[in-house]
């Protein structure tokens, strides 16, 4: 692709999840569906802030889940956005990972705990429970070609390993791409008369080793 991009997409994904840091966790979860992120993965969801901050990003989305809220309430601090929180970017509701449709924090008490929650956006999509792994990326894909009618400028989405996955399959149109997306992890996809290209995806150089 040359020229100047029309449009530029980021994808993050949510730090290390609290669960993963403390597998005893989940028995005493309020919420055992929704954790939030580990110690580890606040250190990545602020590392992550502070890589976005050299970007141009007029508009910043949030999965639902509380670790994907963690994770982008780090970049709204850097870059002085609210968080528009889309259900259509949520995690992909696998019937395999969950006995029934998981329950998030609602939008008023996620703004009651300190995240920087635009309260006046409401969701493009929202998923149905449960979905097969291609109905997910159809609801990806239908998910960022309405946020991207809706907007103008760069955009961040910060969700799962299945919504880099869906979206980026979206955008790409069925061309091969790698899917693998670690925690905290940032990827580009830049816009030019239609047609998407992977810029760079699975980007954690910027997470350096804790002391």
């Amino acid at each position: 692709m040359t020229g100047a991009a029309e449009r530029t997409v980021f994808l993050a994904r949510h730090g290390s999840r609290e669960d993963s840091e403390d597998p005893d966790w989940v028995r005493s979860a309020e919420n055992p569906y929704d954790p939030g992120l580990s110690r580890r993965g606040m250190r990545e969801a602020r590392r992550l802030g502070e890589r976005v901050s050299r970007e141009r990003v007029a508009h910043l989305y949030s999965s639902p889940y509380l670790r994907a809220v963690q994770t982008v309430q780090f970049c709204a601090g850097a870059l002085g956005l609210p968080i528009r929180v889309e259900a259509g970017f949520g995690e992909w509701l696998n019937a395999q990972w969950f006995a029934h449709r998981p329950r998030t924090l609602p939008l008023q008490r996620l703004t009651g705990q300190g995240y920087s929650i635009d309260e006046h956006y409401s969701s493009v999509v929202h998923p149905e429970f449960p979905e097969s792994k291609g109905v997910s990326i159809l609801r990806f894909g239908r998910t960022v070609e309405g946020v991207l009618r809706e907007t103008d400028g760069g955009i961040l989405i910060v969700g799962h390993g299945a919504t880099f996955e869906g979206v980026t399959a979206s955008l790409l149109q069925g061309r091969p791409f790698d899917p693998s997306a670690d925690p905290a992890s940032l990827s580009r996809l830049d816009g030019r008369q239609g047609s998407w290209h992977l810029v760079y995806s699975n980007d954690t150089s910027f997470i350096r080793p804790s002391p």
